[in-house]
């Protein structure tokens, strides 16, 4: 972790860090909260000015539960996937909105984000202006809950912003808690948020927990001599959230569970979250352009890894958080690390 700013931090991070053992699930979360609060004031900016300073807006302030009218809450979820699958849209959700996106279809999934699109949670203080007030995720409240449970299927996550389709860029997800399928060690696959060859795209003072593969994913070129899109850090920003409960050690060799991962081209800039019980916080493959992860708090959990299935012996270890991987043998394990070596800061 790069130097975060001066010996205030330092006393305010270690006093979290030794709490963290003694409090409840909820203080906790909120603690963490108001530590990436803390880190920097968390707020999307303004999308590209490219985009329609006036974007049409989605509001979904309350939805069906999805336990006593499931049709209606798919519909409401489906509305939310057609407004964000729209040009120059601002979708809003309500600080007590709750939605299931295990009751899709999964053809339905990942939702996509297209062009100029911002997903964020607000609190609707100025009916006149509802784009503009601000988030529901406070170190007091933790926002709206955008959960995928396990289904008997396994699906490909919960967002995607695709650039193979054309250009999607300049596009904000925050505010918001997007749970996945398990807290625990999984052996399951999915994906919080998956950007794929798109610029200007911001994920923030979000809460990413729960997934078996990534919280946040981020690639370039999807095959060897493609020209990639993605060409700074600064172009793909991660900052001010809680990535926490990431894990997956090992299942028939194949291991994952990361807070972020950048690779096959991609660039990346993670700065001021709040990183615990991953397996890595943050990974980069040998393939990768480069990743700039920079005043980061990563607390004492995770990092577990097991070698299931992988020859005669089986182990479990503990493991670094900041991961850069190789350009040779097997995944990557040796060799020169992938990116540019001016842009491998952690």
């Amino acid at each position: 972790m790069a130097g975060y700013g001066g010996s205030g931090h330092d006393r305010a991070f270690s006093k979290l860090a030794s709490r963290e053992g003694s409090m409840n699930r909820s203080a906790w979360f909120l603690a963490a909260v108001a530590a990436t609060w803390f880190l920097r004031e968390v707020a999307p900016s303004a999308p590209s000015d490219r985009c329609s300073p006036t974007p049409q807006i989605f509001e979904l302030m309350t939805v069906p539960d999805p336990t006593f009218d499931p049709d209606a809450h798919v519909l409401a979820i489906r509305q939310l996937s057609h407004a964000l699958a729209t040009e120059n849209t601002t979708a809003l959700l309500g600080p007590s909105v709750l939605l299931d996106l295990t009751l899709l279809e999964p053809r339905e999934l990942p939702i996509h984000l297209t062009r100029c699109t911002t997903l964020k949670s607000v609190l609707p203080l100025d009916p006149r202006n509802p784009g503009d007030g601000p988030s529901a995720r406070t170190p007091q409240s933790l926002g709206p809950i955008v959960k995928l449970d396990a289904k008997q299927e396994s699906v490909g996550g919960a967002f995607e912003v695709n650039c193979n389709f054309g250009s999607r860029d300049h596009v904000r997800i925050s505010g918001f808690q997007l749970i996945g399928p398990s807290q625990g060690q999984q052996t399951r696959s999915e994906v919080g948020i998956r950007i794929i060859k798109c610029k200007d795209i911001e994920v923030s003072n979000m809460e990413i927990s729960g997934w078996g593969e990534q919280a946040v994913h981020v690639l370039d070129e999807a095959s060897p001599g493609e020209v990639g899109r993605i060409d700074f850090p600064s172009e793909v920003r991660i900052f001010g959230n809680f990535i926490h409960h990431n894990q997956h050690p090992s299942d028939e060799g194949h291991s994952a569970g990361y807070g972020v991962e950048v690779n096959h081209g991609a660039w990346a800039d993670i700065s001021t979250n709040v990183f615990d019980f991953n397996r890595h916080a943050v990974m980069g493959a040998g393939d990768m352009g480069g990743y700039d992860a920079h005043d980061n708090l990563v607390l004492k959990g995770g990092g577990l890894h097991r070698n299931d299935g992988i020859g005669d012996v089986n182990y479990t270890t503990w493991t670094h958080q900041f991961d850069i991987h190789g350009t040779e043998g097997g995944s990557g394990r040796i060799g020169r690390p992938g990116g540019r070596e001016d842009a491998l800061r952690a």
